[in-house]
């Protein structure tokens, strides 16, 4: 796992800078591209590419839903320990508690709504245990194998910062075919990129 804080050191060494609280960019404008970059990346590779820890929230099965801290992407939810299907949160948002299961073959079936919360159907009485596994913002570290990406895409936002768009934009080019490559070759998803 690499550090933001070396992170943010690389960062300034490529754009030949010194990146401080008073500096521009600051070093937490780095830190916001870095942390976007993350984001970013979280959308656009499979899961397995992003060797990640995942964060689990925890509740009991409720029409409330569970709430998911600082989540980028939901990876998966589990009712008593059984795996919940996902499906679109208008389909989830009409049912009621005693309606009948309406996906063939799953006992439990979930949605993501607002702010990432994470609704569970078909939700009881009873006290159920409620897993939602997911990524959420980086803290403190982002995993080797893409920090890398996380760097080039921190670069290439401050080239655009300092207005050196014919640059950025040729790096810009480089990375989408380096996240192309991080992902074993297969298309990735450019929707929201930037």
């Amino acid at each position: 796992m690499a550090t933001i804080t070396s992170l943010v050191d690389r960062v300034a060494s490529l754009l030949d800078l010194t990146v401080d609280e008073t500096s521009t960019p600051s070093a937490s404008q780095v830190t916001e591209w870095l942390v976007e970059g993350f984001s970013k990346l979280v959308n656009m590779l499979p899961d397995e590419q992003l060797m990640y820890e995942a964060t689990v929230a925890t509740g009991m099965l409720s029409p409330s839903g569970i709430e998911t801290t600082d989540c980028l992407k939901v990876l998966g939810v589990s009712v008593d320990g059984t795996p919940a299907r996902k499906v679109p949160y208008q389909k989830i948002a009409t049912m009621g508690s005693n309606q009948p299961a309406r996906f063939s073959g799953v006992n439990f079936a979930y949605a993501i709504g607002a702010g990432n919360r994470v609704y569970v159907w078909p939700w009881s009485d009873s006290a159920r245990s409620v897993e939602v596994h997911y990524i959420d913002e980086p803290a403190t570290n982002i995993g080797d194998n893409i920090a890398g990406l996380c760097v080039d895409y921190a670069v290439i936002m401050g080239k655009v910062q300092d207005e050196e768009l014919e640059q950025s934009n040729g790096l810009l080019q480089a990375w989408f075919q380096n996240v192309q490559l991080a992902a074993g070759g297969t298309p990735i998803n450019r929707e929201g990129a930037l």
